[in-house]
């Protein structure tokens, strides 16, 4: 503008409604003189190229003209190159940050284009611009205490610092709007999903610590259902994994932190995200919602997605916004965490609590180590407060809550725990109901559509945009569909006191919103190790939820029935709950009451059947686990055995050395019979396999064998000793017609003792008579058969005339003799 000699302009600034303060800033001004002729030098580019009122500047060009004169100026980077600005040469000022600039000049100046490789991050301090973060912070300390990313890029490995007072702006617009603990909010009824408008990477390695304070901006919507979400451009920081952002002073984060790093928020540190509100049941009854009803369950904190870990003494805080009647836009900042005494609904005493986003299951794990109370905060949006004291706060679906071992963590008001959230408490840590608190534990069966969301009532609402979240094989977003999962699941390996307070399961089945079931079970309290469960069983015998007024509906409170707590065994059964100590016996895989001692039987492993040990408890209760397998059979070869002439034989075979168990039976191979040659006479022939000789009796060939059992004194005559001898013989004596049995003496054929045929023979046995040689007492040689002249040798016996049995026979036979009449000696 121009001005005539002692002439004036006045310039008016009007704050916005609201409570929050304004800030204006007013740079670039200055004055020259009318007329003055300046000369502007245009210097060539480097990684890039520009034109100067149209034309391209290919050389040093210098221009003089009148103070006034305008200059357009239109950079174009080079491939892998960006534009930083128009640079004063001789100060290293800038003048813009634009590609295309229309620039007066009240002084002559060298004007310089400035690119630089994609990836280099540059900042801003006022009209000074650096490649080092360090350098820029040292810079703003003393000049303007603003640090602006004026290009997407690199924060590299290293450790970098924010100075107390001074601010890193990641910016979301074109004006650099910065803010701390008051967004702006975007035009009413308009939301548009999130985008990076300028983005910080932090490089593996690297580590930046903010003592002043970062503004990572955006604007959010005041639309019902997208409360509170970051809408349009949004400052983004990537984080590669190792790196790290330490908050000592303010971390206002309205856009996004993503990625695979850290960020922690110490002792003085204050930590601002979005309180993103996808349901705000009660609508105009919001300040009047019955039955202890919370009007809020879909609720998310969800800008910074890496690990964000509040330490105690740190505080965190959610703003929201919403349209109103009469009054417009209006917003509201709700305390989360925050110390102990302080009216935040997580009060850290001693430790930490660690937020993370898992973007595979779209859920948000609370990891708690220390000692942390869940107690109310107040929610007052202009004219509309609530106080989550005076309702039945719910813990969101997508919820998984770590109690670490040695922590503690109190509920100290009534608080609901819905369907689709888990909590794990470790060995070691303890969950305490606080006095005359009551916490509800829901069966998916009983939540319905409770939830209000675009005119309509549903069972849950996801959150509207998260970056991190899983996408399809098309790039597509995956948003958790269905039901709310599961039921709520309590794994209680720690302890969880409700010695004090109530603790309760939803116990109906809810079918169109109405209970027709009071069994109760479904909820999942349940055991993986050593869990302890404290009982006070309370009087509850309802809690409540609500589903909005949809069009010519009126709104609705249902009730639903609750039981004091059951507790889930192994095997899917619940086990009721009365006043006393409740204790998971792992090797049971059930609760029991009281102390109980375990005894185990180790069974082990056979061949074929498993092992394992039973776990037998002085209640009487035992259960089987530690199966080991079946150890096997150790085979062994059973050599098969080749049939003879006579014998049968056997095939091969196995068993087994263990245990004796017969695993490939033996089969009987049969006998293979003489093989006879030729008859060697007319009567007799021998086997060509075995050698055995046999009679050839009416054109076949018969086996013949004989063998003394047995042999007596007969009688004695005129000095004449008669010997007689028993025995067995094969074959068909009868048809052959046996001739003769008797003996051959000590192998001499001519020491041959014959009985013409036996005195008696039958059914194989024999009996006959020889006269035994005087002067002989006792007689060895063969038993033989005589047929036709052929003698067959039998079995060696030996004759002994003097043993005691021959004395024996002989004195009886002498006796016998005498008695007789005229008989002889």
């Amino acid at each position: 503008m121009e001005l005539e000699a002692g002439g004036r302009n006045t310039i008016t600034f009007k704050s916005p409604w609201g409570s929050g303060e304004s800030t204006f800033s007013i740079t670039g001004i200055s004055l020259a003189p009318i007329g003055t002729d300046l000369t502007v030098t245009f210097k060539p580019a480097s990684g890039g190229n520009y034109t100067l009122n149209g034309e391209t500047v290919s050389a040093e060009t210098s221009k003089t003209a009148a103070a006034t004169t305008e200059y357009n100026l239109v950079a174009t980077p080079a491939a892998e190159y960006t534009f930083v600005g128009w640079q004063n040469a001789a100060t290293e000022e800038y003048f813009s940050f634009s590609p295309t600039a229309n620039l007066k000049f009240v002084e002559d100046v060298t004007v310089e284009p400035i690119f630089a490789p994609i990836g280099t991050a540059y900042y801003k301090v006022k009209t000074k611009v650096f490649t080092s973060l360090n350098e820029a912070d040292t810079y703003a300390t003393n000049n303007g205490k603003i640090i602006v990313l004026i290009k997407d890029g690199v924060l590299p490995a290293g450790d970098h610092a924010i100075s107390s007072g001074n601010t890193l702006l990641i910016p979301f617009d074109e004006a650099e709007s910065l803010y701390t603990t008051e967004p702006a909010f975007a035009a009413s009824g308009v939301y548009t999903q999130p985008t990076a408008y300028r983005t910080l990477t932090m490089a593996a390695g690297a580590k930046l610590t903010v003592n002043g304070a970062m503004s990572i901006p955006a604007k959010v919507t005041t639309n019902f259902g997208v409360n509170g979400s970051p809408s349009g451009n949004c400052g983004w920081v990537k984080m590669e994994e190792g790196s790290s952002i330490t908050a000592n002073g303010g971390l206002y984060v309205y856009g996004f932190i993503t990625g695979s790093g850290t960020v922690t928020a110490t002792a003085s540190a204050t930590v601002y995200q979005c309180f993103q509100v996808r349901d705000w049941r009660g609508g105009s009854q919001l300040t009047g919602m019955e039955h202890s009803v919370f009007p809020l369950s879909q609720y998310y904190l969800q800008n910074v997605e890496v690990p964000l870990t509040i330490q105690a003494g740190a505080s965190l805080y959610g703003y929201t916004g919403a349209d109103i009647k009469i009054i417009g836009q209006a917003g509201t900042s709700v305390f989360i965490v925050g110390a102990e005494g302080k009216n935040a609904l997580f009060q850290i005493t001693s430790g930490q609590l660690t937020m993370s986003y898992d973007g595979e299951s779209d859920r948000v794990t609370f990891d708690i180590a220390g000692t942390i109370s869940l107690k109310s905060t107040t929610i007052t949006v202009s004219m509309y407060s609530v106080n989550s004291a005076n309702f039945v706060f719910g813990v969101n679906h997508n919820s998984n809550i770590i109690v670490r071992s040695g922590s503690t963590v109190t509920f100290a008001k009534d608080m609901a725990i819905y369907p689709g959230v888990e909590m794990v408490i470790e060995e070691g840590a303890t969950v305490a109901v606080d006095s005359k608190v009551n916490l509800y534990i829901y069966d998916a069966d009983n939540w319905g559509n409770f939830v209000y969301n675009n005119g309509g009532n549903a069972e849950f609402v996801p959150v509207v945009y998260a970056p991190g979240r899983a996408k399809d094989a098309n790039g597509n977003f995956l948003v958790r569909t269905g039901t709310t999962d599961n039921d709520a699941k309590i794994i209680v390996n720690g302890t969880l006191d409700a010695s004090k307070g109530y603790l309760y399961t939803t116990c109906g089945v809810n079918t169109a919103g109405t209970i027709t079931d009071t069994s109760g079970g479904g909820a999942n309290i349940c055991s993986t190790g050593s869990g302890k469960v404290i009982m006070n069983p309370g009087t509850a015998t309802n809690t409540y939820q609500f589903t909005q007024a949809v069009g010519e509906v009126e709104a609705t409170y249902y009730k639903i029935p609750v039981t004091p707590a059951k507790l889930k065994q192994g095997n899917g059964d619940y086990l009721g709950t009365e006043s006393g100590e409740y204790n998971y016996l792992a090797e049971h895989q059930r609760w029991v009451k009281g102390a109980h001692t375990v005894t185990d039987t180790v069974t082990a492993p056979t061949c074929t059947e498993k092992g394992y040990t039973t776990h037998t408890c002085t209640c009487g209760y035992s259960i089987v686990d530690t199966c080991v397998d079946a150890l096997g059979h150790t085979e062994v070869v059973d050599v098969a055995v080749a049939p003879t002439c006579t014998e049968t034989g056997l095939t091969e075979g196995k068993h087994c050395s263990v245990c004796n168990e017969i695993l490939v039976e033996q089969e009987t191979v049969a006998a293979k019979g003489h093989s006879w040659g030729e008859p060697v006479s007319e009567v007799g022939g021998v086997c060509t396999v075995c050698g055995t000789t046999a009679v050839f009796v009416n054109g076949n060939y018969e086996i013949f064998s004989l063998s003394v059992t047995d042999w007596y004194i007969e009688k004695y005559t005129g000095g004449t000793t008669w010997v007689g001898f028993k025995g067995t013989f094969t074959g068909d004596v009868k048809k052959t017609g046996l001739q003769r049995i008797g003996f051959r003496i000590n192998g001499d054929e001519k020491n041959e003792l014959w009985a013409e045929k036996p005195d008696e023979f039958d059914n194989g046995t024999f009996t006959c008579l020889v006269e035994r040689p005087d002067g002989t007492d006792s007689m060895t040689g063969q038993a033989l058969l005589d047929f036709g002249g052929v003698c067959y040798a039998s079995n060696t016996v030996t004759l002994d005339l003097n043993g005691d049995i021959v004395k024996a026979a002989k004195e009886a036979a002498l006796d016998k003799q005498a008695a007789a009449e005229g008989g002889q000696g």
